[in-house]
């Protein structure tokens, strides 16, 4: 797929979405430098200094032994929000918020990570044993690469995770990063 093509689609779902980034982003003096070369490798040079002064093991890189916990983008799910008649079936003890569905109409909102352990997809659940994707032994919103996962095992787990809560609760989580073409 060619650049542009993809940088389309991105901008079609964020759109979609309602997540269009500020393009001044980058003009405002803060963030004015944050994305020159120098600067990155300024930080790269800083957080090997603080990690050696920590005493944390650091490799020939600088940079510390990985944290898989911190190879995902982030929570993977947004929180749903919930018709009257989808929250009154979720059981007693789940979060329930008052929200408002796209449409105006008052909703609930429900947690997405509660969702995702209580349908049976506790932290570090893989697809199965040798998979290189795997939610966070952290957090259940976090689906992480463990080393080596493609773009076909992160949507194989995040499929997987989303019929275990729609099997179980009858909600369909929607994912929070753009996905083009993979899910």
């Amino acid at each position: 797929m060619a650049t542009a093509d993809i940088r389309k689609a991105v901008l079609a779902v964020r759109a979609a979405k309602g997540m269009l980034e500020d393009p001044t982003r980058y003009a405002l003096p803060d963030m004015a430098t944050a994305k020159r070369e120098a600067n990155i490798l300024t930080d790269l040079e800083r957080l090997a200094f603080l990690n050696e002064a920590a005493g944390i093991p650091v490799g020939d890189d600088g940079l510390p032994a990985p944290d898989y916990n911190r190879h995902s983008c982030g929570s993977f799910f947004m929180n749903p929000i919930l018709t009257a008649d989808q929250a009154a079936a979720l059981p007693e003890d789940a979060p329930k918020f008052d929200a408002t569905l796209p449409d105006g109409t008052p909703g609930t909102k429900t947690s997405a990570a509660w969702l995702i352990d209580h349908a049976g997809c506790h932290k570090g659940y893989k697809v199965d044993a040798d998979a290189p994707a795997s939610l966070s032994t952290q957090h259940t919103l976090a689906l992480t690469n463990r080393g080596g996962a493609s773009a076909a095992d992160i949507a194989a787990l995040a499929r997987a995770v989303q019929q275990a809560v729609k099997s179980a609760f009858g909600v369909d989580l929607v994912p929070e990063p753009v996905c083009v073409g993979v899910l």
